[in-house]
């Protein structure tokens, strides 16, 4: 039973009686009866648990090699030679290739001691933590004579 399944968003696409979708239904104000009977209505023709499925992520760009959905290609591009817009523009932006990282990064992730093992599990912990601690600003000491709070 998929209904108290938090990953699964069962209010996207409502479902007619026909099988057609319909887009997300706008709020319904507080004061109109007649706008929720018809959403109850409506609601009857919602399919519980059904999840979106864009197939397999495993079309490459001829490009850069980038893997997509199938649906994400551009609209004048074919099944058969599919082409996409979001990753390299089509071959228009080229990235160099990565330097090697620092040894010691390196160690923490490949390694197998204690320290990179935790290093791998934190990981989102420290980048969230870090997040803003990288803004930088250039201080003009000429502007800055005051000495501060009292």
């Amino acid at each position: 039973d998929t209904s108290d399944d938090d990953s699964v968003v069962d209010d996207d696409y409502r479902i007619d009686e026909a099988g057609a979708s319909t887009s997300r239904s706008r709020p319904i104000p507080r004061r109109s009866p007649r706008l929720l009977a018809q959403a109850q209505r409506r609601g009857k023709r919602l399919m519980k648990g059904v999840r979106h499925f864009l197939g397999k992520m495993d079309v490459k760009c001829i490009h850069c090699g980038a893997l997509h959905f199938m649906e994400e290609r551009l609209t004048k591009s074919s099944l058969k030679n599919p082409t996409f817009g979001t990753c390299c523009l089509e071959g228009k932006i080229k990235l160099p290739t990565l330097r090697e990282p620092p040894k010691e990064l390196k160690r923490l992730y490949e390694g197998g001691d204690e320290l990179a093992k935790s290093f791998r599990r934190y990981i989102r912990k420290y980048n969230t933590s870090n997040a803003f601690t990288s803004l930088g600003c250039t201080l003009k000491p000429t502007k800055l004579t005051g000495t501060g709070p009292p």
